[in-house]
């Protein structure tokens, strides 16, 4: 078997890097003080899975990575999404907005850059799987169609990315990710963990984080109707009908019938039921549909520069609804126990919640969290919270509150406040805080 994969490695080839340091020197009108490029790693006869790296501030070339640097790989989820939805909205160093003059047809887009970008004190390796994600390839449907064969191809980029980078063998590595990533990431690491002493060695493994992720559907899914009913977004009726559903979903679960339980998962997000509630949008209810959605402008802008990125497709979408289906059978099954593995074997583990998420609600999300099982769990729950502050603007005597954080050994719990789904685009100083001291 491990001949196999040798070979099966051996068999991967780099396609086209592309510097992009310049490029996005040029869009910001000034140079860059990091270096960031992008590539595909090809998979004969499968697919190309595409990477965006953008190394950390200060570091200008790969042969500048020092000793301990961390380097998080970022994961969005879907099942589907692109991974550079975390780039270009959430995490990375621009801010893409287009260009109200319409007249000014040389410069389609503004470029800023994001205040609490995280490559300030990371590097930043987007990826985007599995096989026709995003700016990635695929040779032919539904060639991944749940977490465990998705993290075969995962491993097996990341470790010809490692052999073929200069310096990635001196960073720390970690994996971040949202949404779907609540079930992309446990497994990817389990996976990862089990490989050999040499490969782990290279890749130094320490540890994740998870914003807003789905990762135990069934446990989950008992939350979405107490959720609406406690913000005062449905009638006592309604609530009724929502539980009945979450429950059906349950025992679909329960009885191993995967596919059904995801379906109801769908039933508490459908447009009929969000117009019944005043049209919230799922991923933040403080924000309503047509009337302040997020701004999707990099969409835009990568398929205006798609030959800038991407040698292996013609037209990018941020989302694969094919790559959704075929991963319904996944979408029921729990992470859990990975979490537990990771958590037993001493890696690092945090997991975040925005407090306005209704999608991935914080009620759901604790009711799985407080049925993990590790050494520490008790001492974990019964550990004070610390609360996330900050002076209020022109107070400097007086403090906000921005969520808390729960952390025990090595697990670590966040509720961040003035947060949905999306967590670094709607609190993006409170994340970065906790992001910042998870990493230290």
């Amino acid at each position: 078997m491990k001949i196999i994969l040798g070979l099966l490695i051996a068999s991967l080839v780099l396609v086209k890097c592309t510097d992009q340091t310049s490029f996005f020197a040029e869009l910001l009108g000034e140079n860059l003080p990091y270096y960031t490029e992008t590539d595909y790693v090809n998979f004969p006869d499968l697919g190309s899975i595409y990477y965006h790296l953008i190394l950390k501030e200060g570091t200008k070339s790969l042969d500048d990575i020092k000793k301990g640097d961390v380097l998080a790989i970022w994961l969005n989820g879907g099942p589907g999404s692109s991974s550079q939805l975390g780039n270009y909205m959430e995490i990375g160093p621009w801010v893409i907005k287009k260009n109200p003059d319409t007249e000014a047809k040389e410069k389609p887009y503004i470029v800023t850059k994001r205040e609490y970008a995280w490559n300030k004190v990371m590097h930043l390796l987007f990826i985007d799987q599995p096989f026709g994600a995003g700016m990635s390839k695929a040779e032919k449907e539904n060639i991944v169609t749940n977490s465990d064969q998705a993290a075969k191809y995962f491993v097996d980029t990341i470790k010809y990315i490692y052999s073929r980078l200069n310096g990635l063998d001196k960073v720390n590595t970690y994996i971040f990710g949202e949404s779907y990533a609540g079930h992309y990431i446990p497994a990817f690491a389990t996976k990862l963990i089990q490989e050999d002493i040499k490969t782990l060695e290279k890749i130094n493994f320490k540890g994740i984080a998870i914003i807003d992720g789905i990762t135990d559907t069934q446990n989950q899914l008992n939350y979405y109707h107490s959720y609406l009913f406690n913000i005062g977004a449905i009638s006592q009726v309604d609530l009724e009908k929502l539980q009945k559903i979450g429950v059906t979903g349950q025992q679909y679960i329960m009885n191993g019938d995967y596919v059904k339980g995801a379906e109801q998962l769908d039933l508490m997000t459908e447009d009929k039921l969000i117009q019944q509630i005043g049209d919230i949008n799922v991923y933040n209810i403080r924000k309503y549909k047509g009337l302040d959605e997020y701004d999707y402008s990099w969409v835009d802008f990568l398929n205006t520069y798609i030959t800038q990125f991407s040698s292996e497709i013609t037209k990018f979408e941020k989302s694969n609804q094919n790559i959704y289906k075929a991963f319904q059978q996944d979408i029921g099954e729990s992470r859990r126990q990975d979490i537990q593995l990771l958590l037993k074997n001493n890696y690092k583990v945090l997991l975040l919640n925005g407090q306005l998420d209704y999608i991935i609600n914080t009620p759901g999300a604790w009711n799985w969290i407080y049925q993990l099982k590790w050494d520490y769990h008790y001492q974990w729950k019964n550990t004070e919270k610390q609360f996330i502050t900050f002076p209020v603007e022109g107070q400097a005597t007086k403090f906000e509150t921005h969520g808390y954080v729960k952390t025990y050994e090595n697990f670590s719990y966040a509720t961040i406040y003035k947060a949905g789904h999306m967590i670094p685009t709607d609190n993006p100083k409170a994340v970065y805080s906790v992001i910042e001291k998870f990493i230290k």
